[in-house]
């Protein structure tokens, strides 16, 4: 069975097709008679019983949605070219209907805050009276019930959306290094900075499991295979704070838009890479060489280091 063309719509039929997406659940087409029986015609709509009355057809229905995903798409290159200046590192512009929930959005006032409830409204025709309210949870809860909620106008209004990166082979995310040849972990370390005045480390973990990689000769190299390169959560925050607690005057932590952790005393460097970041990650496997920690011997990894 060869797939069909769309039929070719003149910009009156264009506009029926879009005013029927007013009414998706009945597929009400309504508009000027000639240009529905036109549609009729091209068997994008049928005769309804009532008087002066179309409904779209699948076909119909379809072909709808091509057109407005369309125009949708248009505008959403104008709008977030109109906002780029203002978006902040590490973030994606996203219309305000297609936000979801425990998306972590910067909201322009109080930086990044986690969704925590989305609805949006739509009433009239497809260009008519659309909004959305979101209601995030605050930056620092002071009462558990308390919620800030903004309502937004559509189709224009863009919240910033942080970036989740997408796992990549091993051997790339191991050999990435964002710290400039010559330069030291604790100037060159990249992202925001973590302590009094930046972002709490509790913040900056949100992962449940690590890979480790150590600072040697300017260069990242996983740990001995008997030491293991998986580290948990609660590892990385005891090995944090020991760095901190070595030089308090100039350890330094930051964490870069990909959550990875960068931690250094000036002597002694590290950094903690997401797990989530490795592609098929295994917690029992070493992810340079990719053979099992039980078995693999203790001296270091050849592959990765």
């Amino acid at each position: 069975m060869t797939e069909q063309t769309p039929p070719k719509l003149s910009p009156a039929q264009e506009r029926s097709l879009l005013s029927g997406l007013a009414n998706t659940k009945t597929r009400v087409l309504e508009g000027r008679p000639v240009t529905n029986r036109a549609l009729v015609r091209l068997g994008l709509a049928y005769h309804a019983p009532t008087f002066m009355e179309y409904r779209l057809t699948e076909a119909g229905l379809v072909r709808a949605q091509e057109l407005r995903d369309a125009q949708r798409a248009e505008q959403f290159k104008e709008d977030a070219a109109a906002v780029e200046e203002f978006r902040p590192k590490g973030t994606r512009p996203v219309y305000a209907r297609d936000i979801k929930e425990d998306m972590i959005v910067h909201d322009g006032a109080l930086g990044f805050r986690t969704v925590v409830a989305v609805k949006t409204f739509e009433e009239g025709p497809f260009v008519g009276n659309h909004w959305t309210r979101v209601t995030f949870a605050l930056a620092e809860v002071k009462q558990a019930d308390h919620r800030s909620t903004s309502r937004t106008s559509e189709p224009t209004f863009i919240y910033f959306v942080k970036e989740e990166p997408q796992p990549r082979p091993a051997a790339e995310v191991l050999g990435a290094d964002p710290i400039p040849a010559d330069t030291s972990v604790l100037v060159g370390m990249p992202g925001d900075r973590i302590g009094r005045d930046g972002v709490r480390l509790s913040e900056a973990l949100t992962g449940e499991a690590y890979v480790v990689q150590l600072r040697s000769k300017g260069v990242w190299i996983l740990p001995n295979h008997d030491d293991s390169a998986h580290v948990t959560r609660g590892q990385v925050v005891g090995a944090a704070e020991r760095v901190r607690r070595s030089a308090p005057d100039h350890a330094r932590a930051s964490v870069d838009t990909d959550g990875t952790l960068y931690v250094s005393n000036g002597w002694q460097s590290a950094r903690y890479i997401p797990a989530t970041l490795f592609e098929g990650y295994r917690a029992d496997t070493c992810p340079g060489c990719g053979t099992a920690y039980a078995t693999n011997g203790d001296g270091p990894c050849k592959e990765a280091n």
